[in-house]
């Protein structure tokens, strides 16, 4: 932000690390947002509000009683500073992929920059990550089937993604990147240089 005025950095920074949630696109159990409910906890003790969102599929109950369903992990994009899966954009596109593929989601919200710097935010993705394999919560364990999850992000959150994956070395069914958010060690035309 070199070059800006002390008021404008302000302005711009206020405007990134406001609370971004949309209290309309809430999962309410009882309302229909495209006929699926949501299950919400917050599994960092002490830490950030990141909060596991999980639709429900809308399928009739003989489809899906008795079964585990594949676990849908999904990470929200907005270059690692804006962003919220309250949002309705990646509210809608979770509860879409919900009712299409029949899955159990879990979408987490991470800590943004640049209150918190990364890499906070794979952290919050590596505890969320943990917590799903770890079966710690009744409700997912309940519902959803371990050997089918995929892991899935947008933009920034596709990178998220693909980090978590590469790194912790679990096997999963299947990994989809949405306009992956990646940067290579040599610049091609047009990008800045950024020292880390």
């Amino acid at each position: 932000m070199d070059g800006l005025s002390p008021q404008v950095q302000e302005g711009l920074i206020r405007l990134l690390t406001r609370n971004r949630r949309s209290t309309s696109a809430r999962c309410e159990d009882g309302v229909d947002l495209y006929r699926a409910s949501c299950y919400e906890t917050s599994f960092i003790d002490g830490g950030p509000p990141t909060v596991c969102r999980a639709p429900l599929p809308s399928k009739p109950a003989d489809v899906i009683v008795g079964k585990k369903l594949p676990i849908f992990m999904y990470i929200h994009g907005g270059g690692f500073f804006i962003g919220s899966p309250y949002e309705p954009m990646y509210h809608n596109y979770l509860v879409s992929v919900v009712a299409a593929a029949v899955v159990v989601a879990v979408s987490i919200e991470y800590r943004l920059a640049p209150k918190h710097l990364l890499p906070s935010a794979y952290d919050d993705a590596f505890t969320a990550f943990d917590w799903i394999l770890s079966r710690a919560d009744p409700w997912l364990a309940e519902r959803g089937d371990y050997e089918r999850l995929f892991v899935s992000g947008g933009s920034a959150g596709a990178n998220i993604a693909h980090n978590l994956t590469m790194k912790r070395g679990v096997r999963i069914e299947g990994m989809i990147l949405t306009h992956p958010y990646f940067w290579g060690a040599t610049p091609i035309d047009g990008e800045i240089t950024i020292p880390l």
